[in-house]
């Protein structure tokens, strides 16, 4: 029988594409990817170092060399960044069958729902798939809710220690649904003072949002909604719902590609060791 719950980890690469060309090239200094729009050079990407030294998206190259004299730039290449997304939501499938790309904000979904079990529960899982993403340095932050906007929200703004929400196991440990379920209020309690933009809505509503004073989730959990949606678009209320999981989301699985094989017929059969080595590397050539 499926599990009638969700268990929603979302893993946030925000280095990803410098991540890529400092393993390629190598390099010590700060590093940020730039696209060029209607012919001012912006800030698409950067490293680690890079956001250290206070260079973020968004920002013109010019303001970028004023804060860092020496950073390096390189080309922004989207479909490098994400056909790395697309592999490492296939690695993904090791947890569970059903992982997702979220290309906008350089991460993916996995729905472990009825898998926790296999790796001692959710953290544990958690924690191999923190394991293997260092160990090959791609730096991570991963989170996980019962729905997809909690999860993302958690990710990008949650606290270290509170990106987790996980129910109590039951006292006899059985793997059940009620093992999983998060109350409502639990869940609010964890969103309530993260930031609007945590709602995945439009930066625009965001800047507009917090210039009236709603600058935290509980600033608009309480407030009529006609009035709320008629000011700022019905993608708040939506949004809204769905990260308090009022509203279902779901997401389309990537699907791994087709086997390849070859084959080769025989009117008799064969069954020397050279013979059957023989065909196995002429079928591998082929």
């Amino acid at each position: 029988m499926p599990p009638v719950y969700r268990h929603i980890i979302y893993i946030w690469f925000p280095y990803l594409a410098a991540s890529r060309i400092q393993r390629e090239i190598g390099m010590a200094l700060p590093l940020v990817l730039i696209k060029n729009i209607r012919g001012v050079d912006i800030v698409a990407a950067g490293c680690a170092k890079a956001a250290t030294s206070g260079l973020v998206a968004g920002m013109r190259l010019a303001d970028a060399r004023a804060l860092c004299p020496d950073v390096i730039t390189e080309d922004y290449n989207p479909t490098a960044d994400h056909a790395d997304l697309h592999h490492l939501a296939l690695w993904a499938r090791r947890y569970s069958p059903l992982t997702a790309i979220d290309h906008e904000s350089y991460g993916i979904w996995l729905d472990v729902a009825g898998a926790e079990h296999l790796f001692g529960g959710v953290r544990g899982l958690l924690a191999d798939c923190a394991k293997r993403l260092h160990r090959s340095h791609l730096r991570a932050v991963i989170a996980a809710a019962p729905n997809c906007g909690a999860a993302w929200a958690l990710a990008h703004y949650g606290q270290p220690s509170q990106r987790v929400i996980t129910a109590p196991k039951s006292a006899a440990n059985q793997l059940d649904a009620t093992a999983y379920t998060i109350s409502r209020d639990r869940l609010r309690h964890y969103l309530a003072r993260l930031p609007i933009a945590a709602l995945r809505i439009d930066t625009d509503i965001t800047n507009h949002m917090q210039q009236v004073g709603l600058r935290v989730i509980d600033d608009i959990i309480g407030l009529a909604r006609a009035p709320l949606a008629a000011r700022f678009g019905m993608d708040v209320l939506l949004r809204l719902d769905q990260a308090l999981g009022n509203e279902d989301e779901i997401f389309t699985p990537v699907s791994p590609p087709p086997p390849r094989y070859v084959c080769r017929q025989f009117a008799e059969p064969i069954g020397t060791p050279d013979d059957v080595k023989s065909m196995i590397d002429y079928l591998a050539t082929e």
